[in-house]
C-alpha cells in the first residue's frame, strides 16, 4: 500500500464514520476507535506491508487480522463459534469499506448509499473516487453502493 492509499484508507473510513446513522455518542466511539486503528498501523508503519483487507507482502500485517486483534473486546465466543455485535461490525464495516476502495476495489462491503459516500467527502466527491464509481455523482442519494 502506498501512502496516498492509506491516507485515502483513512480519511473514507474516518467519513463514512462521521456520515453513519447512528446517536453522537455512537458516532464519537465508532471515531475514537477508528482513529485507534489508524493510529497503531501509523505508529508502526504496518499499513506498508498491506494490500488488500486479507493480503499483505511477504504474509505480514493482515488488516483483518490486526483489526480483530485490536477489536476482539468488541465480540464474545459462544462454544467454539465467535459473535460479532452491531458495534464491531459498523466499525469493520467502515474500515473495511475504506481500504477496499483506496487500496483494492472491491465491491466487498455493501449498507451504503451514495448519500452517505457524499456526505463522506463532505459533499465533494474527490477525482480519485469518482474514477472509480463514474456514474455514482448523479446518482440518487438513497441508491445503494457497494464500496
Amino acid at each position: 500500500m502506498t501512502e496516498r492509499q492509506f491516507r485515502r484508507w483513512r480519511r473514507l473510513s474516518i467519513g463514512l464514520i462521521a456520515a453513519y446513522h447512528a446517536t453522537k455518542h455512537r458516532r464519537e466511539k465508532l471515531l475514537a476507535e477508528t482513529e485507534r486503528f489508524f493510529d497503531y498501523l501509523d505508529e508502526y508503519g504496518l499499513w506498508q506491508h498491506m494490500i488488500s483487507w486479507d493480503d499483505s507482502l511477504e504474509g505480514e500485517a493482515y488488516a483483518c487480522d490486526l483489526f480483530s486483534e485490536l477489536f476482539d473486546c468488541y465480540s464474545h465466543w459462544s462454544g467454539r463459534r465467535q459473535y460479532e455485535g452491531r458495534f464491531y461490525s459498523q466499525l469493520s464495516g467502515c474500515i473495511r469499506a475504506g481500504m477496499d476502495v483506496a487500496a483494492e476495489p472491491s465491491a466487498g462491503v455493501i449498507g451504503f448509499t451514495v448519500g452517505d459516500v457524499r456526505r463522506a467527502f463532505r459533499w465533494h466527491l474527490p477525482k480519485w473516487f469518482l474514477d472509480l464509481y463514474p456514474g455514482i455523482g448523479n446518482a440518487p442519494a438513497g441508491a445503494g453502493v457497494w464500496l
